[in-house]
């Protein structure tokens, strides 16, 4: 038998379970439809909306039941209706319909580059083989964004369902960005009653269910005792950060009344936790190290105390960044602009303390993160941008950002003793997504917009202005970096 008549079977049978198996309440698996007479088509569209109508049904009457898991396993998934309830719950569009041709690639045993896994032995998407082909041409697949098509960027739906499938498109119109109207007749369709799903999801009273924090600290105060007793109430992701090695950090990081340095007691909170806590506790520590050019050189010191301390515990991470050249109204900052590094120089000293951090604990999978520079498709600008996400003040003021704690004027609300929030409406604006401030619309006409999802809201909203960080032309400068440092060396 062939292999072209092989792969035709083998299709044909996938195609006929999903049909014959729409009720897929256990199954949770997304029918794709072609030209087989299997798949989706205007006859049977009312079939599989019904069933997902099922499983929806299935899923909320779970969640009320206090049974996440089916509807995690959908969500952490790469399940099309999952990303779909996400981006709702999140309020984060969903720009490409998935990361085909972009930041996913199919390779084949001889070593030919498709897109993705369907298009596999169609010749008019070969990207190259890897053996053959040092560079390959992918910008085509970054364009196939919502608003590359005609019919989609007109769709109330489109942040949702994104379209659909690049290859079930092509097969059926003979374009990837043209959908089938029976496709978007379900989607559309599918999108209502997740709306719905969702809406009904936060109507159910689960006093029960904890809230997942994190806390960002000087780590002064962090203390064994109240490590453990943040544990105990589910605090479990911490950022503890160091300005440079015990010199540079005394400096800038000495107590309210300016008297003493904080580095030797935060190192002895540290210390005091990892000798503690019990090898079943759950939780990271994130401990971040900020240099400048007149600091970066002791900081390798530092790295390896650190080092010493954690023993290559996993729970315990160590990052370095440059010092950013933000704003701001405190002089003792201000003067030392001229210390700090340009944008290129900081991330390669970031990437030089990336590996040896990796090689100091063993982790070499930390490695993947020097190139962070390089500008990919985001869901939000930062996570503090998340609709779902509060800051909360010691005092239990409630702001948007945790770069404006304590200035007054930017307190969106107050946390209340019974859990409610005492909302702030003059700062309504902070509570917004950022898609529907008034100065967004030009940024919805940028090409950059998947990287930067409308970038800093803080910025926006002070400044009244479009904050842009990545233009084209740094996009294309940033990709050559990247070209030279993971293929030139």
């Amino acid at each position: 038998m062939s292999e072209e008549i092989v792969k035709e079977k083998i299709k044909e049978i996938r195609c006929k379970y999903e049909l014959y198996n729409a009720d897929f309440k256990e199954e949770m698996k997304v029918s794709r439809g072609d030209e087989s007479k299997y798949g989706i088509s205007e006859e049977n569209v009312s079939l599989f909306i019904d069933s997902y109508q099922k499983l929806i049904d299935y899923l909320l009457e779970q969640y009320i039941n206090k049974n996440m898991e089916p509807l995690l396993a959908l969500i952490n998934g790469n399940d099309t209706m999952g990303k779909m309830i996400k981006s709702i719950t999140l309020l984060e569009p969903n720009c490409y319909r998935c990361g085909a041709g972009k930041d996913r690639l199919s390779f084949t045993a001889n070593g030919d580059i498709y897109p993705c896994d369907n298009f596999v032995g169609m010749k008019e998407f070969k990207l190259g083989n890897i053996y053959i082909d040092t560079t390959i041409d992918i910008n085509e697949y970054w364009d196939y964004h919502t608003d590359s098509s005609n019919v989609c960027k007109k769709c109330w739906a489109k942040y949702l369902c994104s379209g659909d499938c690049y290859y079930n498109s092509y097969i059926r119109t003979g374009s990837m960005i043209v959908p089938e109207s029976c496709m978007c007749e379900f989607f559309k369709k599918l999108s209502e009653m997740i709306i719905i799903f969702v809406a009904e999801m936060e109507d159910v009273d689960f006093e029960q269910y904890k809230v997942k924090a994190s806390i960002i600290t000087n780590g002064y105060y962090l203390s064994q005792s109240c490590f453990n007793e943040l544990c105990k109430n589910d605090v479990r992701m911490f950022q503890v950060t160091f300005d440079g090695a015990k010199e540079s950090h005394d400096v800038t990081r000495k107590l309210k009344d300016g008297s003493d340095g904080t580095f030797d007691k935060i190192m002895e909170n540290i210390k005091a936790i990892k000798n503690s806590v019990e090898d079943s506790l759950k939780f990271e520590m994130a401990i971040r190290i900020n240099f400048m050019k007149s600091t970066y050189k002791a900081v390798y010191g530092l790295i390896d105390e650190l080092s010493e301390i954690i023993n290559r515990d996993r729970r315990f991470v160590i990052y370095c960044r440059p010092v950013y050249n933000f704003e701001t109204q405190r002089k003792d900052i201000e003067s030392m602009q001229d210390d700090i590094f340009t944008i290129e120089e900081g991330l390669q000293k970031q990437t030089e303390f990336t590996l040896y951090i990796a090689n100091k604990l063993n982790r070499t999978e930390s490695i993947r993160s020097i190139s962070d520079y390089l500008p990919l498709p985001a869901i939000r600008w930062c996570s503090e941008d998340s609709l779902s996400s509060i800051i909360v003040g010691y005092d239990g003021s409630i702001y948007f950002c945790d770069s404006l704690i304590g200035d007054e004027q930017f307190c969106v609300g107050m946390l209340k003793a019974d859990g409610s929030i005492d909302y702030n409406e003059k700062n309504a604006e902070w509570r917004k997504n950022i898609f529907d401030m008034e100065n967004i619309e030009q940024c919805k006409k940028c090409k950059c917009l998947p990287t930067c999802m409308g970038c800093c809201k803080r910025e926006r909203i002070l400044k009244n202005t479009t904050p842009c960080l990545y233009k084209e032309e740094d996009i294309y400068h940033y990709m050559q970096l990247y070209y030279e440092n993971e293929y030139k060396r």
